[in-house]
């Protein structure tokens, strides 16, 4: 199986996850990755290949931690697919958050990656 891994970094109201990407659903998460939810009311995402490379095809699979559960939750109405043609950098329009608590990451899938890492930055506002 090949999961994707991320290693995610803080920045005050953004995180940016350094990924691999995988062929299987399934996440790798800690409790810890991604940006908290409760701390913005919405997110723009963007996800930029290494300089000099591109990306191509394949999704960001959205994952929701779920603090009751202790877990990651796949949240399949929040997936975001790259376009079909190559690119070095594609963002998505905010998401609006209807409720609070929590963390919100993403996970590539089938991305294609031409060389080096997938970057996924959220931020938060």
């Amino acid at each position: 199986m090949a999961f994707a891994t991320c290693t995610w970094t803080s920045y005050g109201g953004t995180v940016k996850g350094v990924c691999t990407t995988g062929t299987e659903v399934g996440t790798q998460l800690a409790a810890t990755d991604g940006i908290p939810v409760s701390s913005a009311r919405g997110f723009f995402i963007a996800a930029s290949a290494d300089s000099g490379q591109t990306l191509q095809n394949g999704t960001l699979q959205a994952w929701l931690y779920n603090s009751t559960i202790a877990g990651w939750v796949r949240v399949f109405d929040l997936d975001l697919s790259l376009s079909g043609s190559t690119t070095l950098l594609q963002g998505w329009a905010a998401l609006a958050v209807v409720g609070q608590g929590g963390r919100l990451a993403y996970l590539p899938n089938s991305v294609t990656i031409s060389s080096g890492s997938l970057t996924v930055w959220i931020v938060g506002g």
